[in-house]
């Protein structure tokens, strides 16, 4: 009689075909595809809620779906990453709006968090943890991550190619122009722009 597969073959095969699935769904084009996505992300995502006015384009990746949660209305055009791997943390609000190449990366127990109604353009990046490299003996690879969070507040704009650091924290209603570099706390309804951002007006 044969042995049953061990656990962790057992959970590898299962990871993989999760994985197969996931690119499959992935690439389903048009709204047969938007419709399927949101059926399955259901399923695997620590909550996502309903779809509404939102939908999910073509290409849309998720890194341990199981700690990213999601509300009504979300929509991500095509290409954009969220991840939340190595007991990271992604928390997202309702109607909230990814342009298409965003990366959300909560990383090595990081955590991010994005309230309603707020938006990212194209090509934006958000990543919570970042690389240790304080001892110039070892290779900065061997020297694992930091964990940090970056908190989006509600109501909140970020233009096309902006980058968010571990430590950001953009208060409700503020703007964030393009291609600017963020990595403190920007105030209330303010406008900001460059790298690092500065602020340069204020909303109304």
């Amino acid at each position: 009689m044969e042995r049953p597969p061990s656990t962790s073959l057992t959970n590898r095969l299962i990871h993989e075909a999760l994985l197969l699935l996931d690119g499959i769904v992935s690439s389903m084009p048009g709204r047969t595809g938007q419709l399927l996505r949101h059926r399955y992300y259901t399923l695997r995502l620590k909550r996502l809620g309903r779809m509404g006015s939102g939908s999910i384009d073509s290409g849309m990746r998720f890194d341990s779906p199981e700690n990213i949660s999601i509300g009504d209305d979300f929509a991500a055009l095509r290409h954009c990453f969220i991840g939340a791997g190595d007991g990271g943390l992604v928390e997202i609000g309702s109607n909230v709006t990814l342009n298409s190449n965003v990366s959300i990366d909560a990383g090595e127990r990081g955590v991010i968090r994005i309230g309603d109604d707020s938006g990212l353009a194209h090509n934006c990046v958000l990543r919570a943890s970042s690389h240790n490299y304080d001892d110039p003996t070892r290779p900065w690879k061997s020297q694992g991550h930091k964990p940090g969070s970056i908190i989006v507040e509600e109501d909140v704009w970020i233009a096309a190619n902006c980058i968010l650091l571990p430590g950001t924290h953009i208060e409700r209603g503020a703007i964030v122009a393009s291609g600017s570099v963020v990595g403190g706390r920007v105030k209330a309804y303010s406008i900001v722009a460059g790298h690092p951002a500065r602020v340069i007006g204020k909303r109304g």
